[in-house]
């Protein structure tokens, strides 16, 4: 076995022990968990013990590649920002934590399909709260939503028992104070609302404190050393905003009358910008158009595919949907996509996190991706999205997006929904 492995092998094990014997998230996590939380993660890490056969069989499988691959030397090229690489080991989600000075603790997460089961919670809570947004298509043929589960736990319950597993102690306590967070997700931990997630005494959501970035992948162009310049008046963009809908066989899709308005206000920051609006922005002409943008911009109705991640995820046109796997097969050099549409940061989830909308964007050549994590609001995402494109001409992707948000958060103080809807997913500035 080589030396780094069994470093990091030895960490995992250690860490596991620490678990096993010390009440690691039950001081943060007992005043909002209560006796059955805490006696659920008790129960959690016993399961969980098997991970010690890791060091009979070694780091061997693509999740644990992922996870020691993302080398310390990468992140010392960008000091000060924290990260948290997530990877499943034995059924059990782990979270390797780089903080400080290039140090790197290990913590085993939970049981897969306790967590999986815990975020699922937290999605369906956020989504009834955002059922029958303006910006939400609706299943033909169908009385009640699928949005519409009854959430075995409150949206602040929920986000609580998440924080108290997914969230180091060094992050919990507010001991590492981060100038940026940078997650690399894996399985259903692409879909949680990290904004949302609180830390401290002061029980700050991290998105006060921070931006913060969704990995991609742990390749070396992530995290390749690099400068925001800006964007620039005199970049080409395509620009779509409220498609005069076709006929879906599938969806009503109702008109966006707030994405039209938000859609002109952006293509009013370019000298050279492509807005398609109504009749207009229809697929052919998208087809023409997006391989020669430098920035593309759609503000229109989105879906994602659990089962059929990339062909049946897609962002309404006037006469058709373009897909997740056309746009992955195209040649794009935008440097920025803003998916101001439902759901373009879902889909399914596997070992490199989610499949869908976002991913299709970055395979095929952007680099950095702004996606929903549910269904939205038409207004409130065109005050959220007119604040981030005023803020990203000098600020790079995560931090527009995060004074974005805050702003956004000051509009609708007691509607997440609102507020928190969008993550920035793409490579570290």
């Amino acid at each position: 076995m080589q030396p780094l492995v069994k470093n990091l092998l030895s960490l995992v094990i250690s860490c596991v022990a620490q678990i096993a014997s010390a009440e690691i998230c039950d001081s943060d996590a007992s005043a909002v968990l209560g006796t059955q939380g805490i006696a659920e993660l008790r129960v959690m890490r016993t399961r969980s013990l098997s991970i010690e056969t890791m060091e009979r069989r070694g780091l061997d499988d693509d999740s644990d590649r992922k996870a020691t691959s993302l080398r310390r030397e990468q992140f010392s090229q960008h000091p000060g920002k924290d990260g948290l690489i997530y990877f499943v080991r034995n059924g059990n989600y782990c979270v390797m934590h780089i903080h400080g000075r290039n140090e790197s603790d290990f913590y085993l997460v939970g049981e897969k399909s306790f967590v999986d089961q815990l975020v699922e919670n937290v999605q369906i809570a956020i989504q009834n709260l955002a059922f029958l947004q303006n910006r939400t298509p609706k299943r033909r043929n169908l009385e009640i939503s699928p949005s519409q589960k009854p959430s075995e736990v409150t949206l602040d319950d929920g986000l609580a028992r998440l924080e108290s597993i997914l969230l180091p102690e060094q992050l919990r306590g507010g001991k590492s104070k981060p100038t940026e967070l940078v997650v690399l997700p894996v399985g259903t931990l692409g879909t949680v609302p990290y904004a949302l997630l609180k830390t401290g005494q002061q029980r700050r959501p991290l998105i006060e404190q921070f931006p913060i970035t969704v990995l991609p992948s742990v390749s070396a162009h992530t995290m390749k050393p690099r400068s925001w310049v800006g964007l620039r008046s005199s970049s080409s963009a395509l620009i779509v905003g409220n498609p005069l809908f076709a006929h879906d066989p599938d969806y009503d899709m109702p008109q966006l009358p707030g994405a039209e308005l938000e859609a002109r206000a952006v293509g009013k920051l370019f000298s050279a910008a492509n807005v398609f609006i109504g009749d207009k922005a229809t697929v052919q002409n998208i087809r023409l158009a997006y391989e020669k943008a430098d920035y593309l911009y759609f503000a229109t109705h989105g879906i994602a595919d659990p089962s059929h991640p990339i062909d049946g995820g897609f962002l309404a046109l006037a006469n058709g949907r373009l897909t997740a796997r056309e746009i992955q097969d195209a040649n794009l050099k935008a440097r920025l996509a803003v998916l101001s549409a439902c759901q373009t940061g879902l889909g399914g989830s596997s070992d490199a996190g989610t499949l869908g909308l976002a991913r299709a964007f970055y395979l095929a050549g952007v680099d950095s991706v702004v996606m929903s994590l549910w269904d939205v609001d038409d207004e409130a995402t065109g005050f959220l999205m007119q604040q981030f494109m005023e803020n990203v001409i000098r600020m790079y992707p995560a931090q527009a997006l995060q004074r974005a948000i805050l702003r956004a958060k000051e509009k609708y103080p007691n509607e997440p929904h609102k507020w928190a809807s969008f993550a920035y997913f793409g490579v570290v500035y």
